[in-house]
């Protein structure tokens, strides 16, 4: 039997850009989560994981726009959380 790690990375949809492995490049990021994300990456080992949404929506059998609609939520909610820690500590 296959053995299989799992890893926390964090991701950025991209839209209207092509990256290929072991490729550096700059690009904007304006979105907040995807500033979050990044800033997480950063913040560790440097590694993030980069998908289109049309690739998350495919994947997950949802439309873009759901995909986007998700990102939002998660955002609100990782904002309450870091609200919610920085007000007990």
């Amino acid at each position: 039997m296959e053995e299989r790690t799992t890893m926390n990375i964090p991701v950025i949809a991209l839209r209207g850009l092509t990256v290929f492995p072991d490729l550096t490049l700059s690009f904007d990021v304006e979105r907040e989560i995807s500033i979050y994300a990044l800033d997480s990456a950063m913040e560790g080992d440097r590694t993030i994981f980069l998908v289109t949404q049309r690739e998350i929506a495919a994947k997950c059998g949802i439309s873009r726009s759901y995909v986007s609609r998700i990102e939002k939520k998660a955002l609100a909610a990782l904002q309450q959380a870091l609200q919610d820690y920085t007000q007990t500590a």
